[in-house]
């Protein structure tokens, strides 16, 4: 007989070609298989199949689960609208509530500002009451705009006055841009407000600099005052293999918090 997993997969496969009549009753199946403790990974292929041909059907059938159980199955069905009929996927997505609704708003806003519906992406950030949901919401939506205008996307980060999502913004693009030129990333530090964020991009940046050009680092150590900002690129700069072990210890001994001084031991002590 078959198993669960291939039973899940041959319905949800069917998802996507089945005749739309046929939809809830393979739904239907679908859940008796997860009831009898079956895996859930190919739920998604239904709602996925299902709002690609029928949308406004397969949101019919997830408003007849628990309520509880219906933001699982909103997500694909709101990613497809998005692009099709994106007012009524903004309505569907801020009416979700229960376990899984920040989820489904989150695929909401990413989808939206993946069409080039920034401002509609950020409507839903900005229709939630919790400011953490919210933060969470507006990151999705920029993070997705900065893959295509990264400038646009600080733009915004900044006109909104947060600077948690300031920084967040603007740290992703400088990890990115240290990738290539790690150096004019550094120099865009001072820009993010957080000096825990800040201190734990400048290791990171650090990190890659060294790898490129360790006089480079070494003239900017040595123009560092003391303090966590200097441990945590002594740190960077300790990770890097070619940085030689016994100039990679006296750094060490310069590193004041105890914390990171004992983390960039480890660090020696696996290079080993």
């Amino acid at each position: 007989s078959e198993t669960p997993v291939n039973q899940g997969m041959a319905l949800g496969s069917l998802a996507f070609s089945a005749p739309l009549a046929r939809m809830p009753d393979i739904a239907t199946r679908i859940m008796a298989i997860d009831a009898a403790g079956g895996p859930t990974f190919y739920r998604r292929n239904l709602t996925m199949g299902w709002a690609r041909r029928d949308p406004g059907g397969a949101m019919e059938w997830v408003q007849t689960l628990p309520t509880e159980q219906q933001a699982e199955f909103m997500g694909p069905i709101v990613t497809h609208l998005a692009k099709n009929d994106p007012q009524r996927a903004i309505d569907m997505g801020l009416a979700s509530t229960g376990p899984g609704s920040l989820r489904v708003k989150q695929q909401l806003a990413g989808a939206l500002a993946a069409n080039g519906s920034v401002e509609a992406a950020m409507s839903i950030a900005n229709a939630v009451a919790d400011p953490d949901e919210r933060l969470t919401l507006q990151r999705q939506a920029l993070m997705q705009l900065a893959r295509t205008d990264e400038t646009e996307a600080l733009n915004l980060a900044r006109a909104s006055g947060n600077t948690a999502l300031i920084d967040s913004v603007l740290s992703n693009q400088l990890v990115t841009l240290a990738a290539t030129d790690p150096e004019a990333a550094l120099a865009q530090l001072d820009g993010i407000s957080s000096a825990s964020t800040r201190h734990e991009l400048e290791r990171n940046v650090m990190r890659q600099f060294a790898a490129r050009n360790p006089e480079g680092v070494r003239q900017r150590l040595d123009a560092m005052p003391p303090g966590a900002g200097r441990d945590g690129a002594i740190l960077g700069l300790v990770n890097v293999p070619t940085t030689a072990a016994t100039d990679a210890l006296d750094l060490v001994e310069q590193i004041g918090d105890p914390t990171v001084r004992r983390q960039a031991l480890f660090v020696l002590v696996a290079r080993v």
